[in-house]
Parts: structure tokens; C-alpha cells; sequence
């Protein structure tokens, strides 16, 4: 899929996701915001990183989505920033971001067993004030369903939730992941997470 030509935008009931908005857009320095407070990245990650460049984040995220075609949506609140989607307003309020990658362009940590090819993780981030309003749920439902419902992706997704994260469990749950075995371990912790079509298809 060639990005530029069309962007695609998926519309929830409250939210817009849209794929991997351009180097002029607002939302990139949100993104880097959000990801720079400390106490973000240590609830989140638990540790600490340096302040990311707004511009390198952009180029980095559309190179994989022109490689691979999909990446990383930005989640706004009732609007895309082109006024595209169910919903409009001035301008759009980015909250977050969400979206998939392929564990075949990450480097593996030792493990017990490697994932199958063509597995893909997701993830998910929200700005701290908008936790506990049922975004990231809302978000993540309707990337599952675009992505299963319009046969982009294969067979399942997987998702790493690091400890002491029981609102990400929650909400991976609600969208029909379950705990698995597998000891995929391309983090340091945390437990992993699988929907398989089947799975999608039964919720």
C-alpha cells in the first residue's frame, strides 16, 4: 500500500485512529510529549528514555508503513486533523496512538520458542489524563476489527503487558486476548497476550 495517496482512517464511536499522519501534523509533537514525562515512561515502561525528535519519530513510522503497510494511528478524539471520519471539529485533540508491528523487524531476546512468522504485536499509549475513560478499549476494538474484518493482517495478533498493569489486561481482554504460554520473551517481562481470528470472529 502506497501511503500518501489515501490514509486510512478507522472511526470509532467516540474516537478517529488514523494511520501514520504526516510530518506537518500536530500530532507528532503530542506523541513525543506524551512519551517524554518520566512518570509516564516509568508506569508505562517501567524505565526511562531520552526525549524523542518529532520529525525522526514521523520518518521512522512512515518508512514501515510504506514497507509493510500499516504502523501506527494516531487516536484523536472526534475528529482526524483532515476532517475526514464520522466526526469533525476544529481541530483534532490527539490523545494517544495505537497500531501493530511485525516481531519479524525486532530482535529477538533469547527465548524458549520464536513466534511464527508474520506475527504481530500490538500497542497502545494514551496521554495520562485520558486513562480510565474506556479509550484505549474503544481504540483497540476497533483496530481489531478493521484488521480481521478487512483481512489486512493474518491468522492473530499477540501483545506484551508488562506487571503491575491490570487496566491493560482489562482492556486486551475485553477485545478477546487471552494469556498465553508462549514464551515469545522479545521483552524483559511481562505476559503475552494472543487473539486469533477465531477468537475475533466468537466476540
Amino acid at each position: 500500500m502506497a501511503h500518501g495517496a489515501i490514509t486510512i482512517t478507522i472511526t470509532t464511536d467516540r474516537l478517529v485512529l488514523e494511520l501514520c499522519p504526516g510530518a506537518d501534523s500536530l500530532f507528532w509533537p503530542a506523541y513525543v510529549s506524551i512519551r517524554a514525562d518520566a512518570s509516564w515512561q516509568r508506569q508505562v515502561w517501567h524505565q526511562t528514555y531520552p526525549r524523542e525528535d518529532p520529525r525522526e519519530v514521523c520518518e521512522k513510522n512512515l518508512r514501515l508503513v510504506e514497507r509493510r503497510g500499516y504502523g501506527l494511528w494516531a487516536i484523536s478524539k472526534g475528529c482526524s486533523e483532515a476532517g475526514r471520519g464520522k466526526m469533525t471539529r476544529q481541530a483534532a485533540e490527539w490523545i494517544g496512538w495505537i497500531g501493530y508491528r511485525n516481531l519479524d523487524d525486532m530482535a529477538p531476546r533469547p527465548c524458549k520458542e520464536h513466534p511464527p512468522p508474520n506475527t504481530l504485536e500490538v500497542y497502545i499509549g494514551l496521554a495520562r489524563e485520558h486513562w480510565g475513560h474506556g479509550y484505549g478499549t474503544e481504540a483497540l476494538r476497533g483496530l481489531v476489527d478493521d484488521a480481521f474484518g478487512k483481512n489486512r493482517i493474518g491468522t492473530r495478533l499477540t501483545a506484551c503487558i508488562l506487571q503491575d498493569n491490570p487496566a491493560s489486561e482489562r482492556c486486551f481482554a475485553s477485545a478477546g486476548f487471552v494469556k498465553t504460554t508462549e514464551d515469545l520473551r522479545y521483552e524483559d517481562e511481562g505476559a503475552y497476550w494472543v487473539l486469533h481470528r477465531e477468537g475475533w470472529k466468537r466476540e
